[in-house]
């Protein structure tokens, strides 16, 4: 507002911006997003469908089964990822994000991201440990069975093991867990003998898209 000396508003400013042009490129944005999820879920269901048929194959060799329950499980969790595209389009604008009530077992899901981590091919891109690091699961007794969404608590643990991992060059990554029945807490540990992070960017990393160093 314009005020007078007397401090009577004698005006109005008012300043507005036509949006229907980012309307629309959100709303092409979606459909994009869509478009390619379909197009992705399509060959996965393929691959989760035919080795979930060879693992029911009794005439499949058990030294078969088990790289194919390995290939079934990256299906799946590629299939999550496709399946989680649009909601990381909703925690963007609206920052809100669906989660899951499921049954969830630590010490399972551990032992599937170690083994992940221990098969990874070494090709660029990948998550392969340095020669001489040694990964150690020392999660090895069942924990107490939480509430949660088992993705996202996978792809937590996935996520911190494979920073861990990138990162060390020498020594070892430990993962472990523990529990507190009278705080009803679980915790998991991931340790590392990695280059660590400096006192002033802790913060900093825990920004979207950000880390200490982009050069790794």
């Amino acid at each position: 507002p314009t005020l007078a000396s007397s401090g009577q508003t004698v005006g109005t400013i008012c300043i507005g911006q036509d949006i229907t042009k980012l309307k629309d490129l959100e709303a092409r944005k979606a459909s994009i997003m869509a478009m390619l999820s379909h197009e992705l879920k399509s060959p996965l269901h393929g691959i989760t469908g035919l080795s979930s048929s060879l693992l029911d194959d009794t005439e499949v060799p058990l030294s078969v089964k088990k790289p194919l329950s390995m290939m079934q499980n990256c299906a799946k969790r590629l299939l999550d990822m496709v399946s989680n595209i649009m909601d990381a389009s909703v925690l963007v604008h609206d920052r809100k994000m669906r989660m899951s009530k499921d049954k969830v077992q630590l010490q399972t899901i551990v032992e599937e991201v170690i083994t992940l981590c221990q098969q990874a091919s070494g090709e660029v891109g990948s998550h392969s440990l340095s020669p001489g690091v040694k990964l150690l699961n020392n999660l090895t007794q069942p924990m107490p069975i939480i509430e949660a969404d088992a993705y996202r608590v996978t792809q937590v643990i996935y996520n911190l093991v494979t920073n861990a991992i990138k990162f060390t060059h020498e020594g070892s990554i430990s993962v472990s867990g523990s529990y507190d029945d009278t705080k009803r807490q679980v915790m998991v540990d991931v340790i590392d003998t990695g280059i660590g992070i400096s006192p002033q960017n802790i913060e900093r990393v825990f920004q979207p898209f950000d880390q200490e160093d982009s050069s790794e």
